[in-house]
């Protein structure tokens, strides 16, 4: 069984993408076969080398798909935007890879992978345009809030575009970056880029997967009852499933903002020694920590969270939301 992943990266993000897909690499030794297509945004020619290094140290391929100026394809594709926007790439996968690909899992960079991708990989979206896990949001935000302002219904599942299992052969057949494209130009202010994008476009046409396959390390400490509280989404994981995806995870996804990235120096990030034992086996474990810092919002969001019972920012929650109208 051969299966087909892809990363997006410029060259700030390579060292981490690097780390991500030695991970993969390390834990998905039961595919017979594996290949990386690597959208290059910008890399240098020292970290493709890295890359090209650690794949081959496991016997797997991996080529390079490179963009010399993202402005420039997206005009050419269409797209009316005003600013650098790499978030739309993963939008277009389909037009970009071989066109005998017809499935393949694209993986945000900012993770580790610490189970096998076969369940999921055989999981059939024959009638599906991507298999995606429920959001919700570890913020000021929520994934209700955000359903509301892209005209969801409560009711309407509110997907992560961290990992998405995507049937590439049903999104040329019907030709959805048509659609994709069509969506960006129509709306000025999208906040979330491809993640609001994908939602309202391949809206009833998603299917949604195990929590495990894009598991955030803010869960270890709020536990079920607070995620749902804190989400205000009527879509959700039950409680069985929640506790299922812990202690089954796969792939963990340092997308949220609470406690900073893992390659943070000050990060507070729950597992984040999980990154660190895959860091010393890269090439960049000498390069990879950083002296960026939690935004003054997120710290003091992650004391009220961790250091306070959560019922008291639950409480001030509620109010902040009330004030912004958001219930």
């Amino acid at each position: 069984m051969k299966l087909n992943v892809v990363y997006i990266s410029d060259n700030y993000y390579a060292p981490y993408s690097g780390v991500s897909i030695l991970s993969l690499l390390e834990n998905n030794k039961d595919f017979d076969d594996l290949h990386i297509f690597f959208i290059d945004l910008g890399i240098s020619e020292l970290n493709r080398n890295k890359l090209l290094n650690i794949v081959q140290n496991y016997e797997r391929s991996i080529s390079f798909i490179k963009i010399n100026n993202l402005n420039l394809y997206y005009e050419q594709k269409g797209l009316n935007l005003m600013e650098y926007v790499p978030h739309y790439m993963d939008l277009f996968l389909q037009d970009l890879l071989p066109q005998d690909i017809d499935k393949v899992l694209y993986l945000d960079s900012d993770s580790i992978v610490i189970g096998s991708f076969k369940d999921l990989w055989q999981l059939n979206i024959e009638n599906y345009y991507l298999g995606a896990a429920l959001e919700i949001k570890l913020n000021h935000d929520t994934a209700g809030h955000a359903k509301k302002l892209l005209g969801l219904s409560e009711n309407d599942p509110y997907i992560n575009s961290g990992v998405l299992l995507i049937n590439l052969k049903k999104m040329r057949e019907n030709n959805i970056s048509a659609n994709f494209i069509e969506y960006i130009n129509s709306h000025e202010n999208i906040t979330y880029y491809d993640q609001d994008t994908i939602n309202v476009v391949l809206r009833n046409n998603i299917k949604i997967i195990d929590l495990r396959y894009n598991f955030f390390p803010e869960f270890f400490k709020l536990g079920y009852d607070n995620v749902i509280k804190w989400t205000q989404n009527k879509y959700y994981y039950s409680k069985e499933e929640f506790n299922d995806a812990l202690n089954n995870i796969v792939y963990l996804h340092f997308q949220l903002g609470l406690t900073g990235k893992p390659w943070y120096k000050k990060n507070h990030v729950p597992c984040s020694n999980k990154f660190d034992e895959y860091v010393k086996l890269s090439p960049w474990k000498n390069e990879v920590y950083t002296d960026e810092d939690v935004s003054l919002k997120f710290r003091l969001l992650s004391i009220l969270v961790y250091k306070f019972p959560f019922s008291i920012f639950y409480t001030l929650l509620k109010i902040i939301r009330r004030i912004k109208k958001w219930e």
